[in-house]
């Protein structure tokens, strides 16, 4: 073998099939995984526009500016438990798992976002939201420690380069 074409065993080696194409499942498995940053764009970018909706007359809740406050800080409190989290469960069951854990906050914090606004009590839409924002905090920290590892364990070196900067730029786009 020459000593400039890349070991055949080696995991940086692009797979090709009989075709010579490159095997599309791991460009798509990156892609997905790179989703998982638009989460935190969303997260940090919700509450200008929850704000915006509670500012406006005809609303029926109206926050404080400390609830507000706690509101808009609790995603951060909730990126270092969901990173503590996310990190421990990548290293006991695997990166995976891990992914799969990310989506169950993310899912249930933004329907308690979604769903205080049904809420009749002033004290349970101020709950349901704190609640909501703490969850979606939490699939933040937690994909935020995973996502990098995923994808230098599972990306080859021609597509990593474009896919962390995808990561980069929907967390970016989405504030």
């Amino acid at each position: 073998m020459p000593p400039d074409s890349p070991n055949p065993a080696s995991p940086h080696r692009i797979r090709r099939n009989g075709d010579g194409e490159r095997q599309w499942s791991v460009v798509l498995s990156c892609s997905v995984v790179t989703l998982l940053c638009l989460t935190s764009g969303v997260t940090i970018a919700i509450p200008s526009n929850v704000f915006l909706d509670l500012a406006q007359k005809d609303s029926p809740h109206r926050l404080t500016i400390f609830q507000q406050s706690v509101f808009a800080a609790l995603a951060s409190a909730g990126a270092v438990v969901g990173g503590l989290a996310g990190g421990w469960v990548a290293d006991r069951w695997g990166r995976k798992c891990s992914l799969m854990f990310t989506g169950v906050p993310v899912l249930v914090g933004y329907l308690f976002i979604s769903y205080a606004h049904f809420s009749p009590v002033t004290e349970t839409f101020v709950i349901l939201l704190y609640v909501g924002r703490l969850l979606t905090g939490i699939a933040m920290g937690s994909s935020s420690a995973v996502v990098g590892v995923c994808m230098k364990k599972c990306g080859e070196p021609e597509i990593l380069v474009s896919h962390t900067s995808k990561a980069g730029a929907d967390a970016c786009l989405c504030q």
